[in-house]
């Protein structure tokens, strides 16, 4: 059950961090087409 419970933080942490870097992305390709 520990184990259960540390794989669905470390999956919830990657998503996390994967929309993170997806929202950067898109906010990088809006500065640009802006310029």
């Amino acid at each position: 059950m520990r184990l259960a419970r540390a794989m669905t933080s470390t999956l919830v942490l990657t998503v996390a961090l994967l929309v993170g870097l997806g929202m950067n992305q898109i906010n990088e390709a809006d500065k640009a087409k802006k310029q």
